[in-house]
């Protein structure tokens, strides 16, 4: 089958998109997951200060 260089550029813009859209994608997923990482240490801390003002209550 034959296919024009015009056809081969569209195509390959098209996979460039593609490829951009899932690098796009790829990087968002990536910032999300590093949120929900430094917000589950927030978590944590707040947790392990609590904790602490508790245990040095009980014991003041």
């Amino acid at each position: 089958m034959y296919c024009c260089p015009a056809d081969n550029l569209i195509l390959s813009e098209a996979e460039a998109e593609a490829e951009a859209e899932a690098e796009a994608e790829a990087e968002a997923e990536a910032e999300a997951e590093a949120e929900a990482e430094a917000e589950a240490e927030a978590e944590a801390e707040a947790e392990a200060e609590a904790e602490a003002r508790r245990a040095s209550s009980k014991n003041g």
